[in-house]
């Protein structure tokens, strides 16, 4: 399950060799456009693609005062692309 807000994402992926794991950003560096955000699936890999309300680059996913969730420490984000349009997060579980 995903949930795409303005300034916060949510993913939730249950049952993956008997565990659920969560990912969040409570407080995003700047505002997307939740209907226009995706989530694609892969086998090994959850991309999400967050797109960007204003042009421009962002310094960091979450706001500095923010803290992501502690249950980020079982996924590695293997790469950020940023563009003048989208950011797109690539996951993958820790090993």
């Amino acid at each position: 399950m995903t949930d795409f807000k303005p300034k916060s994402i949510e993913l939730k992926v249950h049952d993956i060799d008997g565990k659920n794991y969560k990912f969040s950003v409570p407080k995003l560096c700047k505002t997307i456009n939740p209907e226009a955000s995706t989530i694609n699936v892969k086998t090994t890999r959850i991309i999400l693609t967050l797109k960007k309300v204003d042009k421009g680059t962002w310094a960091d996913l979450h706001l500095k005062e923010d803290k992501v969730s502690k249950a980020l420490s079982c996924f590695n984000i293997v790469d950020e692309h940023l563009c003048e349009k989208c950011m797109v997060i690539s996951i993958v579980q820790s090993l």
